[in-house]
């Protein structure tokens, strides 16, 4: 049985036609099974390349808010000082209107935790560090008596607040650095 492949001109023709038909057909077939997928992603793509560009948008809406309250921050712990200092030099008690003048707040976006998983996990570190020194200060405020007691608690206080400064102005920076 020795069948020969191609008998005629004409069989060689329709057997090689009948071969790239096929082979044209699963190409066709294979193009158009991507160019369905392709179309179904595009939606997909869309969406999550909008829900990127808003995290993006909202991370430096955080980072410029936060840039600035630290800022704020650190100049209003300057005043602070001061206020502390001249209420030693005067050797007064501490008054009520003292406490208030002294007392600093942070934008309650550090409360956020949707805000600011969008900081980098060592900047969130920072802003708790950060967030902690001013509870502390804000407790020892709280619990100041006299021209603010013993010399050792006036050097601590004097202390923690020029370091809630220079600390709250660095943060400032390197999280406003994060918003461009």
């Amino acid at each position: 049985m020795t069948d020969k492949i191609c008998t005629s001109l004409l069989k060689c023709a329709f057997d090689f036609q009948t071969l790239i038909s096929g082979i044209f057909a699963i190409v066709a077939a294979v193009g158009t099974a991507y160019i369905i997928w392709r179309a179904a992603n595009l939606p997909i793509e869309k969406q999550a390349e909008a829900v990127r560009a808003t995290a993006e948008r909202r991370r430096q809406y955080v980072c410029s808010v936060l840039s600035h309250d630290f800022s704020l921050l650190a100049a209003r712990a300057r005043q602070a000082e001061g206020t502390i200092k001249v209420v030693i030099a005067s050797n007064t008690n501490v008054s009520d209107e003292t406490r208030k003048k002294t007392r600093l707040t942070l934008h309650p976006m550090v409360d956020d935790w949707e805000s600011m998983s969008l900081l980098p996990i060592e900047m969130q570190r920072n802003v708790l560090t950060l967030r902690r020194k001013v509870s502390d200060h804000n407790f020892d405020m709280d619990r100041a008596g006299g021209a603010f007691g013993a010399d050792n608690f006036r050097r601590a206080i004097l202390e923690q607040v020029k370091s809630i400064q220079i600390f709250a102005a660095r943060l400032g920076g390197q999280i406003g650095a994060l918003a461009q």
